[in-house]
């Protein structure tokens, strides 16, 4: 908003949404890997806590419309929490930057009922490569999923 020139919505270039998404696979990948070697049991427990919730939430099938909200608000608990667990606040804030809501937000809603259930079965292996321990197993579970949400953004979006 400006003065005497109103409002208008961001509109995202091709190249511009392109940049987020390469830049969360790189980012995301080294975040997954440093809460890997973190992690404690108690925070893998929680991590798992999140997808198990968010399974109770599909299983009461609420459809579509109510199902996207309450799966974006888990998605970003999920992935605020692997923050946390990597325990690296520069890169922390870093990640509000390079991944901004309204891309995360219109990626979702245009995702279907199988997307949102392929996503928190990637947050499952995820927890799984965490208790594990397991870096390198982590990075690739992240970077597939982002790749997956990069995916249904082009073809819902590109022009």
């Amino acid at each position: 908003i400006r003065k005497n020139q109103g409002a208008w919505v961001k509109t995202w270039s091709e190249l511009e949404v392109r940049e987020v998404f390469n830049a969360r696979v790189v980012m995301e990948g080294y975040i997954i890997g440093l809460a890997a070697e973190k992690a404690t049991p108690t925070a893998v427990k929680s991590l798992g806590a999140l997808v198990d919730d968010f399974e109770a939430v599909m299983a009461r099938k609420p459809g579509l419309n109510k199902l996207v909200p309450l799966f974006l608000d888990n998605n970003q608990q999920f992935h605020e929490l692997i923050y946390d667990i990597a325990d690296n606040p520069r890169l922390s804030d870093i990640m509000r930057t390079v991944s901004p809501l309204p891309v995360v937000y219109q990626t979702a809603n245009s995702y279907d009922v199988a997307r949102i259930t392929q996503s928190n079965l990637d947050h499952r292996r995820m927890v799984a490569s965490i208790a594990a321990k397991d870096k390198k197993w982590a990075q690739v579970i992240m970077e597939g999923h982002i790749h997956a949400a990069a995916a249904v953004y082009n073809k819902n979006y590109k022009k």
